[in-house]
Parts: C-alpha cells; structure tokens; sequence
C-alpha cells in the first residue's frame, strides 16, 4: 500500500473515531443539564440501545460480505445510508426539539467550568452505567415518569441512538474488511491497519476539543462532511476479490460466499485470537472506565484532562511508525506482546502517584500511549492473516462483526466489573480517605495490569499457532 492508498483508506477512520467520544461522554451530561433527565433512566436506555447494536453485529457484518460479493454500486448505497444515518441521528441527539423537564442533575459538579467538560461527563457516564447495573432496568425507565420527562423525548432518544449505533456498526464493519480483504505480507497488513488506526486517533483528538470550543453545530457538520469525505476516498482504493477457494456454496452467489454468521465461533485460531483480544481490550476499558475517578479524586487535577488525553492519543499517533518498524523486525506477535508489557511496566508506577502529581501522570500517559501503537498495529493485522491464509476473506466482514462486537463487550464488561468491585472496595466518587482512595489506585492500575499479563500469557500460549497463520 502506497502513501496515497493509505490516506484514502485511513480517512474514514477519522469521523468514526470522531463519532464515539461525544456519544459515550458527552451524550449523558448534554441529557442530564439541557433535558433536565435522570442518569439512571438515561444510563438504561444507552445499555438498551448498545446492547440491540451489539446483538446486531455479527448479522451486519454477514449482510457486509454479502455485499462486498455483490455488486459495488449496491454496497455503495448501503454505506451512504448509514453515513447518512450517522451524521442525522448525531445532529438530532444534540438538538432534539424539547426543552428541560427536570432538574439539572449535574449542576452541583464541583468542576463546571469547560476546561472540565471531559473528566465531569465522563464520571457522569459511568455513574449512570453503574446505577443501571445495580436495579432491573424496566423500573428504572418506568420511574421517568417521576421527572416529568415525555415519552416523547425518550423515543427521540432512543430512534436517533439506534440508527446512529446501526450505522456506526455498518461503516466500522465495512471499513475493516475492506483492509482485510486488501491481503498483502505482514509488513503489508500492519500498513493498512496503522493508517486505519492512526485516522482514528486523530479522530479522537479531534472530538476532543472541537465541541468544547466551537459547539455541537460545528462538531455536527464536521462529522457529516468527514463521512463523506472518507466514503469518497474509500471508493478509490484498489478493492480485489476475495482470494481462495472458499465459496460455502455451488451456486456461488454472494449469500454463499458470506456463509453463515456463526461461522467464525467453528475457527478454533480465531477463538483464540479473539481470546487475547479481549483480555488486553478488557483492561484497556477498565482504566479507561475508572480515569475520571482517579483523575478528580486520587490526583486532584481535574483541570489537566484534557493534556493527559490529548498526550496520551498524540503518543500513540507518533509511535505507529515506530511500531511497523519492530514488527517487520520481530513479527507481530512479538511485537504486541512486547507492547503489553511495555504498557504495564510503564502503568504500574501510577500506584506510587498522589496529590498534584500531574507531570508523573502525564508522563505515564505518554508512555502507555506510546505502548498502545502495538495495541492499534497489531490485532487486526493477525486476524487479516489468518483469514488470507485459510482462505476465508470472502467473510472478512462476518469475522469484523464478532471483532466490533467484542470491541463494545469489553466496554461493557468493563463498566460491569470494575464499578461494583470498586463501590463493595469502599469508594465512592468524591470520597478522598486513605482507604477510598487506596482501593481507586489498586483498581485503577493493578486490575488492568494484571489482565494485560493475562493477554500475554495467552498470546504465548497460542503462538505457534498465531505465527504459522500470520507469516
């Protein structure tokens, strides 16, 4: 892949990265301050409408491959409607045609200002996940009645959720195909997936910054030109068949050839594979889960958020290219493992950190991002190389489904594990004792250190395995 192919190809990673933070951090705060909603009630209907689109997703992927067989115009459509749907459900989330029903639940955030946006929505976030997870979702909708909210706004919510879920699921699927089914060597793979990853990365630094300074309005139309951009430059890229033999059919029509949507769960490597996947991506999400919380109660810096993030993505972006190198050198999975282990050494020193201590934690944050380029690398180059090398590209976006699948599960899980085992711990948000704050920084650090060695010892385990698929 040339430089000119991968900046078409990586393009669209950028408006789908661009897409999820606003969604998962912004979203809970812009219901709670401008509709008056309660985070409990919203927190069931996110997990309702993340989990029918997790559910989905294996399906989409199988309808994806049927139409990567088919003809391209066809497939065209279909990706035009979900950006369409993307950029339209995004808009409506963040100006729907209702005013405030109820009191402004995080007006008494001790960190209002803007600066503060990110860390004070994202605790917002994960409060509503964890009062979701502790009561039977029926009553918590049902007790909407209770603020005063119409059901009017619910369903607004939850249509335009769904379809910007739906569509975001399509493109993802679609976008990781297409670099699978761009096949090539090692060194080729991990090309295709850096500039997908590193498109996304500047997607999220992008979204970052973008709604706090210019507003929604802008970060609506930016996210609507930039899908159609990324479309555009996709339809230019070289896309070749699918390679082998492995029609599941005689007949040879695109249904065939994309099989059946369970198909994966029969391929014992890709189990595995899925396996480290989820290990490492789990404790990617429980820090990512618990950062809020330990920013504004272990470090006291709220303020800094957005430099330890923006460090963080920046690092990540910077280190790909290193990245390619070492794995050319070592392989890829050498290269991934080494990755993890750099990440919990450099990780671990977050439990000697306290009060105020903002350069330490940016400098941990520089480090991990530098780490997770192997993270970004890596994964999907393996799993293009065992799909090229059984000859199974012809369902490349059936095994995305279950990967993008597994990619929300991990959130998911995250949220669901982590959260309880730091309240029945003794924390709370807001609570700054020896204890609290002792049981934050074991569940911060230790719990994802802890299953990216887990990650490790499973990437040796299958090695062998893994490598002869991947060389």
């Amino acid at each position: 892949m040339n430089t000119a192919d991968g900046l078409r190809y990586g393009a669209l990673g950028l408006p789908l990265a661009f897409l999820a933070l606003p969604m998962t951090i912004a979203l809970p705060q812009h219901y709670a301050q401008h509709h008056g909603v309660s985070l409990a009630t919203l927190g069931a209907v996110l997990l309702i409408a993340r989990l029918l689109d997790t559910v989905m997703d294996p399906w989409i992927g199988q309808r994806v491959d049927q139409g990567l067989a088919g003809p391209r115009r066809r497939l065209l459509i279909v990706a035009l409607v979900a950006a369409i749907a993307i950029g339209g459900g995004f808009g409506a989330l963040f100006f729907a045609p209702f005013g405030n029903f109820g009191p402004q639940t995080l007006a008494a955030s001790p960190v209002p200002s803007d600066t503060s946006t990110a860390a004070t929505s994202a605790t917002a976030a994960t409060a509503a996940l964890a009062a979701t997870s502790s009561s039977a979702v029926v009553p918590v909708i049902a007790s909407a009645s209770a603020t005063g909210t119409p059901l009017a706004l619910w369903l607004w919510l939850g249509l335009n959720l769904v379809l910007v879920y739906i569509g975001y699921s399509t493109l993802s699927v679609l976008h990781q195909a297409w670099g699978t089914r761009l096949g090539g060597d090692e060194s080729q793979r991990t090309r295709v997936a850096a500039w997908r990853e590193g498109f996304g990365l500047g997607g999220l630094l992008l979204a970052g910054v973008l709604p706090a300074l210019l507003g929604f309005g802008v970060a609506t139309t930016v996210l609507a030109v930039s899908l159609a951009l990324g479309l555009a430059l996709l339809w230019r890229v070289p896309f070749p068949a699918a390679s082998g033999t492995e029609a599941h059919g005689s007949d040879g029509s695109a249904a065939a050839q994309a099989g059946s949507w369970r198909t994966p769960w029969r391929h014992g490597r890709f189990r595995a594979l899925l396996a480290v996947y989820m290990f490492n991506g789990i404790g990617n999400a429980v820090a990512a889960t618990l950062l809020a919380f330990f920013v504004q109660d272990r470090l006291q810096a709220v303020d800094g958020m957005p430099l330890f993030l923006g460090g963080y993505c920046l690092a990540a972006v910077v280190s790909l290219p290193l990245w390619m190198r070492v794995i050319q050198r070592v392989g890829l999975v050498r290269a991934w493992a080494g990755g993890m282990l750099a990440s919990v050494a450099a990780f671990g020193a977050a439990l000697a950190l306290g009060t105020g201590d903002r350069t330490g934690f940016l400098l941990i944050c520089l480090a991990t991002g530098a780490a997770l380029g192997a993270d970004l690398a890596a994964p999907t180059a393996l799993l293009t190389g065992l799909l090229q090398r059984e000859g199974r590209t012809s369902q490349a976006a059936t095994y995305a489904g279950w990967w993008t699948a597994a990619t929300k599960l991990n959130l998911g899980l995250a949220a669901g594990l982590a959260l309880p085992l730091l309240a029945a711990a003794g924390y709370a948000p807001g609570r700054r004792d020896d204890d609290a704050l002792q049981a934050l920084s074991l569940a911060y650090v230790l719990v994802p250190c802890l299953l990216k060695l887990l990650a490790v010892a499973a990437l040796a385990t299958w090695r062998s395995e893994l490598v002869k698929e991947a060389s």
